[in-house]
C-alpha cells in the first residue's frame, strides 16, 4: 500500500520545501507547484489524496483554484487544506467554504502535518 499523497501548491519556494521535508518526515508521499494551473493538472494526472493550497489562488481563464478542484469529478475523494494569511472572520468563513479545513498564517510545519493526518483520518 502505497503512502498517502499531498500536493503542495503554493507560489514561495521556500514554503514548499518547508512542508515537503515535514510531510516526508511524517511519511507521505508530496508533489507540488508553485502555480494554481499547474497544480491542477497535478492533481488532475495524479487523484492526490490532500491538497495544501493557498487561498485565495487565482487560475488565469478559470474560477478559482478551489473551485477547480471542487468542480473536477476525479477529485471527489481529495480533501482541501487552504493555508490563508486572511484572518478577518469574515474571510476565515470565505476559506472555510470551499475547503475542508482551514489553517491561519503564520503556521508551523507540524501543525500542517496534524491537520493532514487528521483529514486523511477522517474526522
Amino acid at each position: 500500500m502505497r503512502p498517502p499523497l499531498v500536493l503542495l501548491v503554493n507560489s514561495d519556494e521556500d514554503s514548499r520545501t518547508i512542508l515537503r521535508d515535514a510531510l516526508e518526515h511524517a511519511g507521505y508521499d508530496v508533489i507540488s507547484s508553485p502555480t494554481g494551473a499547474e497544480g491542477l493538472s497535478l492533481a488532475d494526472a495524479r487523484c492526490p489524496d490532500v491538497i495544501i493550497g493557498d487561498f485565495p489562488m487565482e487560475v488565469p481563464g478559470h474560477s478559482p483554484f478551489t473551485g477547480d478542484v471542487r468542480k473536477n469529478p476525479r477529485l471527489e475523494h481529495t480533501r482541501l487544506l487552504v493555508v490563508t494569511s486572511r484572518a478577518l472572520d469574515h474571510e476565515v468563513e470565505a476559506a472555510r467554504a470551499v475547503s475542508d479545513a482551514v489553517l491561519v498564517k503564520p503556521v508551523k510545519p507540524g501543525r500542517v502535518v496534524d491537520e493532514v493526518a487528521r483529514l486523511i483520518a477522517g474526522s
